[in-house]
């Protein structure tokens, strides 16, 4: 009865794809990467795949053992795989030779992921960023094609299925796109995507208007750890109030309206009024702004918030690029891993 929509459904299913347990797609990729490409990294840096490894664990009789389809030496775990083959390495070598670097070999795929865009030094971002998506997609594909179609391992196959990859991406993107396949093939450093990829204008925070406070909130999610965080500011830009602390939930959405929660809380117990909030998270606004089509794990969270509304006399709950909640956000980040929580309110000043 009006508690459920498609529309509601496929924004709880992108966020948990996009962002889950730490693991995030950058923004400025999501129009760019598949689905499942998407989907299928998450799986590869969580352990997920069905590696041989891991059907071994799981009971499955493998015929031919679990040994690295690729070398043949050692157990086919997920790092094994997509880095420690030496056949493989040898791509991933090959990407930053053609950058001009140099690099050791991670330990894991996650590490390589949280490193990469460090690496970066001639290659357009986007298509850095990519890179690794591209890779990955056409070992897991190479390998089971040895497996269940009986041909050969070739890595310059692998090469080339990740250069085609890439450029049928950017092409569905970007429809005009000058560059044809052979120039993607020749590398990527002469390849330009400015054209397409619009500059947004940086817009920074803006202070309240007159008696009006303005509160901004955020939430993190890192490495299985939550925090949320809060800075409250008055007309002539003074930080009256703050608050930083860790909480306990398993999705960057549940911490983005914990944090929305917790500013109204704070306004609550210091009897402030008259407090505007702004949040990076446009889930979270949607949430908080709209009665109807609401999580139903979030209804304590979002009923409180319905109640503390008017006793603070919230001038509402609106949503600020991230480039102008940079300060919420660092006190979120902070709050992750903070022990001892900061809750602090120094009123007025002057």
């Amino acid at each position: 009865m009006g508690l459920y929509s498609v529309k509601s459904m496929c924004a709880v299913v992108e966020a948990r794809r996009f962002t889950e347990e730490g693991w995030s797609v950058p923004q400025f990729l999501r129009p760019i990467l598949p689905s499942k490409i998407a989907l299928f990294l998450w799986q590869v840096q969580k352990n997920r795949i069905a590696s041989k490894e891991n059907l071994e664990q799981r009971g499955v009789v493998l015929e031919n053992g679990a040994s690295c389809i690729f070398c043949l030496s050692t157990t086919e775990t997920v790092a094994h795989l997509f880095l420690h083959c030496p056949q493989i390495w040898m791509l991933w070598t090959a990407v930053l030779q053609r950058e001009g670097i140099m690099w050791s070999i991670p330990e894991s795929v996650s590490t390589l992921l949280a490193e990469w865009s460090l690496l970066r030094k001639n290659t357009s971002r986007i298509l850095w960023e990519l890179i690794p998506y591209a890779l990955c997609w056409g070992i897991w594909m190479a390998r089971n094609n040895v497996i269940f179609h009986d041909k050969l391992f070739d890595a310059e196959v692998i090469w080339e299925s990740h250069v085609f990859l890439l450029f049928t991406w950017i092409r569905a993107w970007w429809k005009d796109c000058p560059y044809d396949a052979s120039q993607f093939e020749r590398g990527f450093s002469k390849i330009d995507l400015t054209a397409k990829v619009s500059v947004r204008p940086l817009i920074p925070w803006k202070p309240p208007q007159g008696t009006i406070l303005k509160f901004n909130v955020d939430g993190s999610f890192q490495s299985g750890r939550a925090g949320i965080g809060g800075i409250l500011r008055n007309s002539a830009r003074e930080v009256i109030g703050e608050f930083s602390r860790k909480v306990e939930v398993k999705r960057a959405d549940e911490a983005e309206v914990l944090a929305i929660l917790y500013a109204l809380l704070f306004g609550q117990q210091f009897m402030i009024v008259s407090v505007q909030i702004e949040s990076d998270s446009s889930l979270a606004v949607d949430w908080v702004s709209e009665t109807k089509n609401r999580p139903w794990n979030l209804s304590n969270e979002l009923n409180m918030i319905d109640y503390l509304y008017p006793l603070v006399a919230c001038c509402g709950v609106s949503h600020i690029l991230r480039e102008g909640n940079m300060e919420a956000d660092e006190l979120a980040k902070e709050g992750c891993s903070r022990e001892v929580p900061i809750w602090k309110y120094v009123g007025q000043q002057g």
